[in-house]
């Protein structure tokens, strides 16, 4: 399987959903999700609209389901799909760095960026068809190869 076969897979795709579990980000696009472990940025027209660090920002509330503190990440990713309901998937591409674009109608545009060590053993992001037994696009060690 070709290693851009989830990027070309992604074009066209509706934006589902966004939320995070302790220091990882998920994105769902349809029956696609991304994780990020690596630090994330999320623009809107060109704006910083949330970053990763937002995740340990507790805003002193409960959020929607009551069952943990709400983020200034959940109120900033909220307020987005509040005021647009639709984001489609534009083109979606990847650096040396192994750094994930994915940019999106309506100018949102969701950014890892780099952490210096290209070599650390660390993951930085996977992707995945949700209920698939295909194999994850894993870009860990320096590489993006499936797992």
């Amino acid at each position: 399987m070709n290693k851009y076969f989830f990027f070309e897979k992604m074009i066209g795709k509706k934006l589902s959903s966004i939320g995070h579990a302790a220091d990882m980000i998920w994105i769902i696009i349809e029956d696609i999700s991304v994780h990020l472990q690596a630090e994330a940025v999320f623009y809107l027209r060109g704006q910083i609209l949330a970053q990763t660090s937002d995740i340990y920002q507790e805003t002193g509330t409960l959020g929607v389901r009551g069952n943990r503190p709400q983020t200034s990440f959940d109120v900033k990713i909220e307020d987005l799909f509040y005021f647009q309901k639709e984001f489609v998937v534009l083109e979606v591409t990847t650096d040396s760095e192994l750094n994930l674009q994915i940019a999106f109608s309506g100018g949102l545009v969701i950014r890892t960026i780099p952490d210096g060590n290209l070599e650390q053993d660390d993951e930085k992001w996977r992707i995945f068809i949700k209920g698939s037994n295909l194999p994850h696009l894993v870009a860990e060690e320096g590489s993006i190869s499936w797992c």
